[in-house]
């Protein structure tokens, strides 16, 4: 099965998710100031 995905802007970032985030879906990004 193959996801649209929707880039985040940030290209390093976006390489280590695959594209960006699978459009149409729910994310919740969790971490430290500075992390």
């Amino acid at each position: 099965m193959s996801f649209r995905r929707v880039p985040t802007g940030i290209p390093e970032f976006d390489e280590l998710i695959e594209g960006g985030f699978p459009e149409n879906s729910m994310i919740l990004v969790v971490g430290f100031p500075g992390a």
